[in-house]
């Protein structure tokens, strides 16, 4: 088992988080106590390789071809002039 490097009052820890972080980093585990109880252990994980950042996905339809899946609701109807145009709006009544 490794040797306990340093003890942490629950509030001590919270205070100065990112002190106990580095010492979890450079020295090994570090202990959280509560009452005197030892209940969390924060440790250090190993070296992972860093991976490639993800391809952005290229949308399939545009989100007006999506909206137009939508379920119809009674019998209104929408057409889509232009994938990239909006529809003329009129003020009339």
């Amino acid at each position: 088992m490794t040797a306990i490097n340093h003890v942490w009052q629950i509030n001590t820890a919270k205070s100065r988080f990112s002190e106990m972080v580095d010492a979890a980093l450079e020295r090994g585990e570090q202990i959280i106590t509560k009452h005197g109880k030892p209940i969390l252990k924060l440790v250090a994980l190993p070296a992972v390789p860093s991976a490639k950042p993800l391809a952005k996905a290229k949308p399939k339809m545009s989100f007006g071809e999506f909206l137009l899946t939508a379920p119809k609701i009674g019998d209104f109807e929408y057409k889509l002039s232009s994938p990239n145009r909006r529809p003329a709006f009129s003020f009339e009544e």
